[in-house]
């Protein structure tokens, strides 16, 4: 059976969503001629992960960010749907759900909406939303043959949210090049000689999209109050991550504003290589996001045996049941009680709960096993759900 992807995003800076449809490709090779991407982007892009993922051109395609190709896509929709195929809609609220839409009626939809109907992310622009769904997504989501959570919290939003439709929970995974035990020689000292940082000092790391949702604000707030513990226990916070919204610019005047200069550093975005150098160099890391459906950095992080601080809006009650981390409530209060927590660990300490969360990670959320979920999904799916198909995936039961 045909798979056409649909994104709203793809390449490096695209990012959870992003990761996602990259990892969903490679497995498919041998099914070249039957798995396709389209999505928002551009010409760079499309190279960009014809080439990560080994792929022909023709089966990358970026189709732009304007409506105005639309007709020529809804076209060659039509064509390729004649025979039986599976559309993997990624991302809701842009103009890519149309394609979903409109597509020919013996075409199966399938949409992982990444977090985007969670309670928290849909107060997000929430006028410009509710416009969206009453032109199109409203019906685009309603019409779906299935969904895909990526948690049971995730699952739990979307059948709120009004979906019947079967929901399939499938986690996300990481890739395999930070599952590797062995670290670049040097890459530890190479990225704190890199940015400056002391050799013994130590480094709590976020490493997401530098977005007001992803909660630095608060968490700056939090270390102005415990700031003289940072400087006694040998703690600084690095920030990596692309900026949105200028808001990195925001968070560098209040750094300024309360003399944290000496303790936040602004390292831009990390990719490959120098993502894993970045982890490795780290010795805590921290999420303080207003909520995840998932939080692939969270099992980057831990894969790369990082304990892992982040709140209760995301599905990781697992870091406080393995003694991989804290999940705490997302408060300046909680957050200054868990960092002197983290300051009072010692190394073994820290060591000991990277290793719990590293176990955590290869036993549940390594590709390959993802991959072949996703695919007895698929499986189901194609045959109109029948029973015995309904097996290797897990099914929200509401």
């Amino acid at each position: 059976m045909k798979i056409l992807y649909l994104s709203n995003v793809a390449g490096k800076s695209g990012g959870g969503v992003s990761q996602v449809v990259k990892a969903l490709l490679p497995e498919d090779l041998e099914f070249r001629d039957n798995r396709e991407l389209w999505f928002l982007g551009n010409k760079v892009q499309e190279v960009e992960i014809s080439n990560a993922c080994g792929m022909s051109k023709n089966s990358v395609t970026a189709i732009g960010n304007s409506v105005s190709c639309f007709p020529y896509f809804y076209r060659k929709l039509r064509n390729i749907g004649k025979n039986k195929m599976i559309i993997h809609q990624h991302g809701i609220f842009l103009p890519i759900s149309l394609l979903s839409l409109t597509s020919p009626k013996n075409v199966k939809v399938i949409i992982s909406p990444h977090g985007y109907l969670e309670p928290e992310k849909m107060k997000v622009s929430l006028f410009k939303k509710k416009i969206v769904l009453g032109l199109f997504e409203g019906r685009n989501l309603r019409n779906s043959s299935a969904l895909v959570a990526c948690s049971a919290q995730e699952a739990l939003s979307i059948r709120n949210f009004g979906l019947p439709q079967p929901i399939a929970i499938i986690p996300n995974g990481v890739d395999e090049a930070l599952t590797r035990k062995s670290q670049r020689v040097g890459g530890k000292e190479a990225f704190k000689k890199k940015y400056l940082v002391k050799g013994d000092v130590k480094i709590l790391l976020f490493l997401s999209r530098i977005h007001p949702f992803k909660g630095l604000k608060l968490l700056l707030r939090a270390i102005v109050a415990i700031k003289s513990e940072f400087y006694k226990n040998k703690w600084v916070f690095i920030i990596a991550g692309i900026d949105e919204n200028n808001h990195e610019d925001e968070l560098k005047a209040f750094v300024v504003e309360n003399n944290l200069e000496d303790i936040v550093l602004f390292v831009g975005p990390q990719y490959d290589e120098d993502k894993i150098q970045a982890l490795d160099a780290a010795d805590c890391f921290i999420l303080p996001s207003k909520g995840e459906n998932f939080g692939i950095v969270v099992i980057e992080a831990l894969v790369r045996g990082l304990p892992v601080i982040t709140t209760m809006t995301t599905p990781w009650k697992a870091l406080i049941t393995l003694n991989c981390g804290w999940w705490v409530e997302r408060s300046q209060e909680s957050f200054q009680h868990t960092l002197l927590e983290m300051f009072a660990k010692d190394g073994n300490d820290l060591i000991s709960m990277g290793e719990n969360g590293r176990e955590l990670v290869l036993e549940r959320y390594t590709w390959p096993k993802i991959r072949e979920q996703t695919r007895l999904f698929y499986k189901w799916v194609e045959n109109d759900f029948k029973a015995q198909f309904c097996k290797g995936f897990t099914l929200f039961k509401s």
